[in-house]
């Protein structure tokens, strides 16, 4: 790689050429087995309520078996009335939020309206099809506008849906059968947030990969209550930063000596020149 290739400032937006080299490096590997994507984890749900839509989302983020952070924000803003929960690569769901809210604060700055949620989708529907499932996002995104309380769903490849409520990610089935069995049509927006905490709790306690925090985000016509966090875990814990051990705190079992014989079979000195 050379070094004017390094010090180029980077083009906006996503980039691909990984994938062109992780192709090449396939056929060097001449039947090898190629590095495997890490697992990630999380558990959101969304829920469309009377007088407007709830959002939660736990706050776990982990590579494989690595717990990377355990204060990860998964609600992310995209305009005043929408809201929006990410699942699968934390740093794709991040960049596509942020892709889509650029674009829609260039709109509300033209027309002077806030969008509608509809517009957002297409959008994102546009985006993620464009690259054919590489982008990893799972995006459960909801908002209110001049037409009502909306719930949507997109996937990675752009397909889409509109559904009164919905899990995503590795935590998803527990928490779809909480959201299943407790859902009402034009539920009070205290009841949501209930509904919602415990979908998400579900999900924590049925997946590894799911965990920490729980965050809720409440959208109404009003405004917008973004409470982080909703809910503190259940397993924190005070660590200390040092450990000592008295002596005779591990009892020793058994004790053997061996002494080692040595021999020198060649001694060189040789002297510094110090002038």
């Amino acid at each position: 790689m050379s070094l004017s290739y390094v010090l180029e400032t980077p083009a906006s937006g996503f980039n691909f050429e990984n994938t062109s080299r992780n192709a090449a490096l396939e056929g060097l590997l001449q039947g090898g087995i190629p590095p495997k994507p890490l697992k990630t984890g999380t558990t959101i749900a969304g829920v469309v309520c009377k007088d407007g839509v709830v959002l939660g989302a736990d706050t776990r983020a982990t590579s494989s078996e690595v717990v990377a952070d355990k204060m990860c924000a998964k609600i992310h803003y995209i305009a005043p009335n929408i809201y929006c929960c990410g699942a699968g690569t934390a740093a794709d769901t991040q960049k596509t939020t942020d892709l889509l809210s650029s674009n829609l604060t260039i709109f509300s700055m033209n027309s002077g309206r806030n969008p509608r949620v509809v517009m957002a989708v297409n959008i994102l529907q546009d985006m993620l099809f464009r690259y054919h499932g590489q982008i990893g996002a799972n995006l459960i995104l909801g908002g209110v506008d001049c037409t009502g309380n909306h719930l949507y769903t997109v996937g990675p490849y752009g397909s889409m849906d509109k559904v009164p409520y919905l899990a995503m990610g590795s935590g998803d089935l527990a928490a779809l059968g909480i959201l299943e069995d407790r859902f009402k049509p034009n539920m009070e927006l205290e009841d949501g947030k209930e509904l919602v905490r415990d979908a998400i709790h579900a999900g924590i306690m049925s997946d590894l990969a799911s965990g920490n925090n729980i965050d809720v985000c409440v959208i109404t016509k009003q405004g917008v209550d973004y409470i982080r966090p909703y809910q503190l875990s259940e397993y924190s814990d005070k660590r200390v930063r040092r450990y000592k051990y008295r002596p005779g705190t591990t009892p020793i079992l058994t004790e053997k000596i061996v002494p080692l014989q040595l021999e020198v079979v060649q001694e060189m000195v040789q002297r510094m020149d110090t002038a």
